[in-house]
């Protein structure tokens, strides 16, 4: 049997950080958004005979099979149903960048359990989904659901608000890297703090003016992070008059909003001459979804 799903990427909406907690983790106050961007898991099952869980991508992540997302929260499945692993595979085709505040490896995650959910007839709910997600990775919880959302605490706590208006998205991922926990060190030792607030982007999102939630998008990382690829690309999605940008997650992914796919397109069209990695998509209302089933 093997059973393939779609995996979205995110951008990030808002990103407020609240502080750090006694657990040494910080709390935070999303508002996160999947778009059309796929990476697609497709799980077998039976295939080593044994317990095993092997993982194949497209693109070497530079990591162990059992140091990656699908690999950790398989494994956290099994241990949550008490089904004893016959054996699986796991196989990534990459299209979402790594590295770049995108949750690529969270929706793989995500993506991941519902292919498990699915092939061993469990019937988990999205909320036993996504307990199992949030045990190895705080943005996988969202990535089951997507949409547009609120999430709290870590990440994990999650709450589906409004889908935001149809638009246009280009997404720009800069050829540098930004460490996440590096980031957070940063806003510990920085005094900067962003006053703009969830509550009102949850406000302007019910009403549906695209506009207004476009000029009040806003990430507390970009006080702080100041690396000249992400000011580049910043530059040069201004200069195609978009309705917003931002960055998406610690970075170094940003991204612009146009009031439609084709002006979204020709924007793209020009920054693929400066970067390489560069995306056009549109909001989505899902998550990680399974298309296809095999017996």
């Amino acid at each position: 049997m093997q059973i393939i799903a779609k995996a979205p990427a995110k951008i990030n909406l808002c990103l407020a950080i609240k502080g750090k907690r006694d657990d040494g983790y910080h709390e935070v106050d999303m508002i996160m958004q999947t778009v059309s961007l796929f990476d697609t898991v497709t799980v077998k099952r039976n295939f080593w005979g044994n317990e095993g869980i092997k993982i194949l991508c497209n693109r070497d992540l530079c990591c162990k099979d059992e140091d990656n997302i699908a690999f950790k929260v398989s494994k956290s499945f099994f241990d949550y149903t008490k089904i004893k692993n016959p054996g699986i595979l796991i196989k990534i085709q990459k299209k979402i960048p790594a590295f770049a505040g995108l949750a690529g490896g969270s929706s793989d995650g995500a993506a991941t359990i519902l292919c498990l959910n699915e092939m061993f007839g469990t019937k988990l709910s999205e909320d036993e989904m996504r307990e199992i997600g949030a045990s190895v990775g705080a943005d996988i919880p969202f990535c089951i659901g997507g949409g547009t959302a609120r999430a709290k605490g870590t990440g994990t706590q999650i709450e589906k608000i409004k889908n935001i208006p149809d638009c246009g998205i280009v997404i720009v991922k800069p050829e540098c890297k930004v460490s996440t926990k590096k980031a957070y060190e940063m806003y510990d030792s920085s005094t900067i703090r962003c006053e703009k607030s969830i509550e009102n982007m949850i406000k302007l999102i019910n009403e549906g003016d695209l506009f207004k939630i476009s000029n009040n998008l806003f990430n507390n990382f970009e006080s702080f992070i100041r690396i000249p690829e992400i000011e580049q690309a910043k530059s040069e999605l201004v200069k195609n008059n978009p309705l917003g940008i931002s960055m998406s997650g610690s970075g170094p992914s940003v991204y612009a909003v146009f009031e439609s796919l084709y002006k979204a397109k020709k924007c793209a069209g020009v920054l693929k001459k400066l970067f390489k990695k560069v995306y056009t998509c549109v909001p989505i209302s899902y998550g990680a979804k399974i298309f296809h089933k095999y017996n």
